[in-house]
């Protein structure tokens, strides 16, 4: 439900293309890492979008209502530690606090940043940063 619209906003957003490229050559994947961009181009620096969850239905004293927590988490690579992290500030730049409807179809309430650190990768020469996000929208 909230994985095309999330998709739609980290493409659109111009701190993240200015990194990643743009349209369809730009180094935003989901699920796994490429092993080429599209256009056969290097695979990094990229932003990975490993996996959205429904974790959280809230429940009032009159039963549940319309607001949703899920979990979406992000990876950002490059090929050294310092690059990684400018890639994942400008993910932060485009999620952190945002509220309102994103890509035109969704009603968030609001995104927060849960976790966000740095990991080993084990592919040589990259780099990652693992954001965790609480992306609270109503259905």
């Amino acid at each position: 439900m909230i994985h095309e619209p999330l998709s739609k906003h980290l493409r659109a957003n111009a701190g993240v293309a200015a990194l990643i490229g743009a349209g369809t050559n730009a180094r935003y994947f989901e699920g796994t890492l490429g092993q080429k961009a599209p256009g056969g181009k290097d695979r990094i620096p990229a932003v990975l979008l490993r996996s959205v969850d429904i974790n959280d239905r809230q429940v009032a004293y009159c039963g549940t209502v319309g607001t949703i927590r899920a979990l979406a988490l992000i990876d950002c690579y490059d090929a050294a530690a310092r690059d990684a992290w400018r890639v994942a500030a400008a993910v932060r730049g485009a999620l952190l606090d945002f509220r309102g409807v994103m890509s035109g179809t969704l009603q968030v309430r609001i995104i927060t940043l849960e976790l966000e650190t740095e990991l080993d990768d084990p592919d040589p020469g990259l780099y990652r940063v693992r954001q965790n996000w609480a992306v609270w929208f109503t259905e």
